[in-house]
């Protein structure tokens, strides 16, 4: 079997919470995300980070690929990410 290309971590702090998904691959990776215990992450913004993927305000100040997610993954949470990129969904 094939090592994966994809690396995971989480963290809390205040009861606000990020994951972090990182897909070092060179070909895009569909991950369909899962928790066993309550993890949620309400009002979640998701950052898309890599060459070419992000959009940015003014001279440093990047914008969110979307917001307003409600993250639930106890029900599940599919995403593709894209090669060689870091996604973060958080509420922070």
């Amino acid at each position: 079997m094939a090592a994966s290309c994809v690396k995971a971590a989480s963290a809390e702090k205040d009861g606000k919470r990020s994951v972090f998904l990182v897909n070092v691959g060179k070909s895009p990776v569909k991950v369909d995300l899962s928790s066993s215990s309550e993890l949620q992450i309400p009002d979640a913004s998701v950052y898309v980070y890599g060459e070419g993927l992000f959009e940015t305000e003014g001279d440093c100040t990047m914008l969110p690929d979307r917001t307003g997610v409600d993250a639930d993954l106890v029900s599940g949470m599919t995403l593709q990410l894209q090669p060689e990129s870091l996604t973060v969904i958080t509420n922070m």
